[in-house]
C-alpha cells in the first residue's frame, strides 16, 4: 500500500516532498534576499506586515492539471487562474473554505506585528530622548526601532508558532480528497489532537529567529528611511516678500467671529504654475502633484511636501481660540515678535498682523514654494492688496450663499501707484496697453514700502532642524513672545526637532509677562487628538514634552465630537526660566 512506511511508493513520495521543500526553501531565501532592499523604499514596509506563514493557494494549486504546473508561464497557473479552476471544480464555497481562511491567519500575524511595532516605537523614542539635552545636534539613538522591532517579533512569534505547527502537519491530499471540508476544520482537528503544548512546540526557536530578525530589519529600515528623507530636506532659506508676477489674484473669504480674512484659491495657484515656464522642474512637479491629487492639496509627501497648500481644521481652531481668549493681545504684542511654525495658509498670523499694530510676524513652512504661492499672497491680500469698494481698482466680487470670492486686480493697483488717476488714460494710449517689466518692478517696490510691510513680516523656508541651527548662528534664539503651530505633530519622529526649535525660539519671561491670567511667553499647539494611520497624537506629544522637563504643558481647548481636536499651551518651567 502507498500508505505503508516500508513501501517503495511511500518512500518515493516522501523523497519528492523533501526535494520540493528544499527547492521551495532555497527559492524563498533567494527571493527574500533580492526583494528585501525594495522594502526600504516604502515609508512603512507594507509587504512585511502580511507575512506568508500559511500557503493559501496550496489546495487550489493541487487541483491544477500537471501539464499546467509544468509550464513556466501560464495564465491558468497564475493566482487568479488557480482559484478560477478550483471554483470551476468545487464551486464558489471553495474560496471561503480553502483560500480566505488561511489568508485570515496570515493577516492575523501581520496585524500582531504591525500594531506592536507602531505602539512600541513612539514610547521607545520618548524614553530614549530623556537623556538628551535641548538644542543638542545629536540624532536620537539607534536602539528604539531595534527595541520596537524585537517586541514586534516577539508578538508575531506567539501568534505564528501555532500556525507553523499546523503547517508542518498539513497534507494537501487531505484537502483535495475532502477529508477536511475547510482549512479551519483541519486546524481544529489537529489542535484537538496535539493540544496547546504541541501547538507551541518550537516556540523558543521561532521566538529567537523573529526577535533577532525583526530587530535587525527595523533598525536598518528606520536608519535608511531617515537618511533618505535627509537627502530631500530643504535648507534654511529666508524668502523675500514679493508680489506675485500675475495680473490678478483670486481669493476666498474666511469668516470667523464676525471677522473676515482672504485666502488664495488653489485653482489660482494652479493657473500661476501653468504660466511659469522658468520654474524649477522638480519643484513644479511637486506642487502640481500636490494640487492634482486633491483640489484641497491635502496629501502629504513625506520629506518633500508637508500639506501647506491646504487650510487644515486645527488652523481655524487656533484662530478662533486667539480671538476668544486674548483680549489684551494687541497691548501685549505691540512691538514684539510672533512665530508661526508650519504656517501654510497662515490664518493665525494674518489675524495677528491685522489686529496688532507694530507686531512682527515670522512665518515658517517646510516648502519655500508654499510661502511664495500661498503664504505671501495671503499676507498681501489681507494688507496692501486687500479688496475694497473702490470701483477704479477693478476688483470683481461674487457671493454665492455663504461663499464669497473676489478677483483682486493687481495690475490696477500697480497702475494707480505709478500714474494715479490718469492711469487708464496713459496705459490706454500705448500700442500694447500694459505695464512694462520695469514699471511692474517699480510699482511693486512702492506698494511694498508704503506701510513698511516688509519690516513686519518674515518668511522662512526649510526644515526645523536647519532653522534652529541658523537662528542660533544668527544670535536670534529666545526672541519670540508667542509661537503658534497647527497640525504639525502627526509623526512622533519629528517631536524632537519641533521641541528643540520651540525651546530655542521662545523668549524667556520678563517681569511684566503676565496678562489675561496667562503666563507669557507661550506656545500654542493645535492638533487632532489622534492621527489615524500615523504615529502622532496629542497624548504622545504631551508625554514627550513632559519627559523633557523644559515646558509645562496643559490642554486649554477641545472641540469634542468623534474627531476630537485640541489646543495645548506650553510655558517655561520655573526651573528653566
Amino acid at each position: 500500500m502507498d500508505g505503508d512506511p516500508g513501501s517503495e511508493a511511500y518512500q518515493s513520495q516522501q523523497l519528492n516532498r523533501k526535494q520540493t521543500g528544499a527547492v521551495g526553501a532555497a527559492t524563498s531565501a533567494v527571493r527574500g534576499i533580492l526583494l528585501q532592499p525594495l522594502y526600504l523604499w516604502y515609508r512603512t514596509p507594507l509587504k512585511l506586515f502580511r507575512p506568508l506563514r500559511v500557503d493559501y493557494l496550496a489546495t487550489a494549486r493541487a487541483l491544477l492539471p500537471q501539464e499546467i504546473l509544468s509550464q513556466r508561464v501560464s495564465l491558468r497557473g497564475s493566482t487568479l487562474g488557480m482559484i478560477a479552476n478550483a471554483v470551476k471544480q468545487r464551486g464558489w464555497s471553495f474560496v471561503p473554505r480553502y483560500v480566505l481562511q488561511p489568508m485570515a491567519a496570515n493577516w492575523t500575524i501581520g496585524f500582531a506585528l504591525f500594531t506592536t511595532y507602531t505602539a512600541i516605537l513612539p514610547a521607545a523614542y520618548a524614553q530614549a530622548s530623556r537623556q538628551y539635552f535641548i538644542n543638542s545636534n545629536e540624532a536620537l539613538p539607534w536602539y528604539p526601532p531595534v527595541l520596537a522591532g524585537a517586541s514586534a517579533g516577539l508578538a508575531q512569534s506567539i501568534v505564528a508558532t501555532p500556525l507553523d505547527s499546523l503547517r508542518m502537519r498539513f497534507e494537501v491530499e487531505d484537502m483535495v480528497s475532502g477529508r477536511y471540508r475547510s482549512w479551519w476544520a483541519f486546524a481544529s482537528n489537529h489542535m484537538s489532537v496535539v493540544g496547546l503544548k504541541g501547538l507551541y512546540r518550537g516556540l523558543r526557536l521561532t521566538m529567537s529567529k523573529d526577535i533577532l530578525g525583526y530587530a535587525a530589519f527595523f533598525g536598518l529600515f528606520e536608519m535608511v528611511k531617515n537618511e533618505t528623507i535627509d537627502l530631500y530636506r530643504e535648507m534654511f532659506d529666508i524668502v523675500p516678500l514679493t508680489i506675485p508676477a500675475v495680473s490678478s489674484i483670486v481669493v476666498d473669504a474666511i469668516y470667523y467671529k464676525k471677522r473676515r480674512l482672504w485666502k488664495r484659491q488653489i485653482d489660482d495657484v494652479q493657473f500661476q504654475l501653468a504660466q511659469l515656464d522658468s520654474m524649477d522642474e522638480k519643484k513644479e512637479s511637486v506642487m502640481l502633484q500636490a494640487i492634482s491629487n486633491d483640489n484641497n492639496a491635502s496629501d502629504v509627501i513625506k520629506g518633500v511636501y508637508e500639506g501647506g497648500l491646504k487650510t487644515w481644521e486645527c488652523s481655524i481652531d487656533l484662530l478662533g481660540y486667539i480671538v476668544d481668549n486674548f483680549e489684551g493681545l494687541s497691548a501685549h504684542l505691540h512691538g514684539r515678535r510672533v512665530l508661526e511654525i508650519g504656517c501654510g495658509t497662515a490664518l493665525p498670523s494674518l489675524h495677528i498682523l491685522k489686529s496688532v499694530p507694530g507686531v512682527s510676524v515670522t512665518m515658517q513652512d517646510y516648502n519655500k514654494d508654499v510661502l511664495e504661492l500661498i503664504t505671501i499672497p495671503n499676507v498681501l491680500c489681507n494688507t496692501i492688496l486687500e479688496p475694497s469698494g473702490d470701483s477704479t481698482l477693478g476688483d470683481k466680487s461674487h457671493v454665492d450663499g455663504d461663499m464669497e470670492t473676489c478677483e483682486i486686480h493687481v495690475d490696477s493697483r500697480r497702475m494707480q501707484m505709478l500714474f494715479g488717476k490718469d492711469a487708464d488714460k496713459i496705459i490706454g494710449e500705448r500700442d500694447i496697453p500694459q505695464l512694462t517689466d520695469l514699471e511692474v518692478q517699480e510699482a511693486d517696490r512702492k506698494l511694498l514700502s508704503r506701510p513698511s510691510l516688509a519690516t513686519q513680516c518674515e518668511f522662512i523656508g526649510g526644515g526645523w532642524e536647519e532653522m534652529e541651527k541658523e537662528m542660533c548662528r544668527l544670535g536670534r534664539q529666545h526672541t519670540f513672545d508667542l509661537i503658534v503651530t497647527s497640525e504639525t505633530i502627526y509623526e512622533t519622529s519629528t517631536y524632537k526637532q519641533l521641541h528643540d526649535l520651540l525651546a530655542c525660539m521662545l523668549a524667556k519671561p520678563g517681569a511684566d509677562d503676565s496678562i489675561d491670567g496667562c503666563s507669557w511667553p507661550m506656545v500654542l499647539v493645535a492638533a487632532k487628538s489622534l492621527y489615524f494611520g500615523l504615529t502622532g497624537s496629542v497624548l504622545s506629544f504631551s508625554q514627550y514634552v513632559a519627559s523633557q522637563g523644559v515646558f509645562d504643558v496643559e490642554p486649554v481647548w477641545q472641540s469634542g465630537g468623534s474627531m476630537n481636536r485640541e489646543i495645548l499651551r506650553l510655558t517655561w518651567k520655573a526651573a528653566v526660566q
